[in-house]
């Protein structure tokens, strides 16, 4: 993984991705192979809970789309759901005036719904499931940031059946941010007979999450 440029100080980068193989089944002696990328962006809001905090995802658009995901759209001018995601933590010892968290999440299936899309002439449900995550949050006072380890994974399901899995990492600034994620498809080679393909997939969320105001210089708690 590329190492990212360090951004404003009032800004939490945060970036995860994974390369894996596996098949695609369509139908009885039938395969495709995906290939492309698609991303998702949108706000982000995070509030914080007795025992955790939630993120809030809306304003949700499928934007920088190539290859077979090329033909992803929605009606009515309808937009990707994504579900609300809740963490419940707990504290871990301080590490050189750090504050740390211990957080985790339960499994989603459909965190994020795209609805009955058309891929290589095959009309089906396309959405990501996630899994259950162990999440590792840490808080830097001085500069009023936090940022968190990669460890929430998932998998990308299309016509009922896995296309591959892959991870992200998350973490915020303040209050209220933006989020930007990107799905792409990465053809691989596997020894299989010629009615299967492998597709890879790389899961990648890139949140450059950037606070919209000021955040008060009393909003200290890692998230």
């Amino acid at each position: 993984m590329k190492t990212l440029p360090s951004l404003d100080l009032r800004t939490s980068l945060i970036a995860a991705s994974v390369t894996v193989a596996t098949v695609v089944s369509v139908a009885p002696a039938q395969a495709i192979q995906l290939s492309g990328s698609m991303g998702l962006s949108g706000n982000l809001n995070i509030t914080n809970t007795s025992n955790g905090f939630i993120w809030n995802f809306s304003q949700n658009v499928l934007n920088d789309k190539f290859g077979d995901f090329l033909g992803v759209s929605f009606a009515d001018n309808s937009k990707p759901q994504i579900s609300t995601l809740e963490f419940s933590c707990i504290s871990a010892p301080s590490m050189f005036g750090v504050s740390m968290k211990s957080c985790t999440t339960d499994p989603i299936a459909s965190f994020i719904d795209f609805g009955m899309q058309t891929i290589k002439g095959v009309t089906a449900n396309l959405s990501f499931n996630l899994d259950a995550a162990n999440y590792m949050s840490w808080g830097n006072n001085f500069f009023n940031t936090t940022s968190a380890a990669p460890a929430i994974t998932g998998s990308l399901m299309f016509n009922g059946t896995t296309l591959a899995v892959g991870n992200f990492a998350g973490g915020k600034t303040g209050n209220s941010s933006t989020y930007q994620m990107t799905l792409a498809a990465v053809p691989t080679t596997i020894p299989e007979p010629s009615t299967t393909l492998g597709i890879g997939l790389t899961v990648g969320l890139a949140g450059l999450l950037r606070r919209k105001n000021s955040a008060s210089k009393n909003n200290n708690t890692p998230a």
